[in-house]
C-alpha cells in the first residue's frame, strides 16, 4: 500500500517511481494498492481506479472511464454533474 508516494518528488524521481510501481508485480507478485491525488501517476500505473468523495465511493472502475465519469469530474474538478 502506498499513500501518496509521489508527494515532493522531482520529474526523474517521479519518474523511477512510476516505472517501479509498474514492475513491482513482475518482480515479486506483489498487488500495488496507491492512494494518490496525482491523476498522471495514477492513470499511469493503475488498470482501475476507486474515486471517493469523503468516503463514499463515487465510481470505480478502468481508469480512463472513470475519470471521465461526471461524478467524478463534478466532485474533483467542480463541473456540474
Amino acid at each position: 500500500m502506498m499513500d501518496e508516494p509521489g508527494a515532493s518528488l522531482s520529474e526523474s524521481e517521479s519518474d523511477f517511481l512510476r516505472k517501479t510501481i509498474i514492475g513491482m508485480p513482475a518482480f515479486c507478485g506483489a498487488q500495488v494498492l496507491l492512494v494518490d491525488h496525482d491523476v498522471d501517476l495514477t492513470s499511469s500505473t493503475r488498470t482501475k481506479t476507486l474515486v471517493l468523495d469523503f468516503g463514499t465511493v463515487i465510481a470505480y472502475g478502468p481508469v480512463g472511464p472513470t475519470l471521465k465519469d461526471p461524478k467524478v469530474r463534478a466532485a474533483y474538478l467542480g463541473e456540474a454533474a
